[in-house]
């Protein structure tokens, strides 16, 4: 089980914040070092398969607090762009 903290408030995360949460997620997950993790490739390079990738959205939806698409993977392939994309979601919502 990969411990991550999920009590960080709405509104302080940038996507620095939620970019960092998926590197040590992945990292966690799959027991790599998260400098070998680059945010710029597809995170399936890393192992996710389906099981795995309901988890991480699952876990990533608690952490931001809004309910994100299971399909967001397909739109959004790279840890830059999942954060990039949540951290739009919060500026809308705030």
């Amino acid at each position: 089980m990969v411990e991550i903290n999920k009590n960080t408030s709405r509104q302080s995360l940038t996507t620095g914040e939620i970019e960092a949460w998926l590197v040590t997620y992945i990292s966690q997950l799959f027991s790599i070092s998260s400098n070998e993790i680059d945010v710029n490739l597809d995170i399936k390079r890393y192992g996710l398969d389906s099981s795995s990738a309901i988890a991480l959205l699952s876990d990533l939806s608690e952490y931001i607090r809004y309910e994100l698409n299971p399909e967001l993977l397909l739109d959004y392939p790279t840890i830059k762009a999942i954060a990039n994309y949540c951290a739009g979601i919060e500026e809308v919502i705030l």
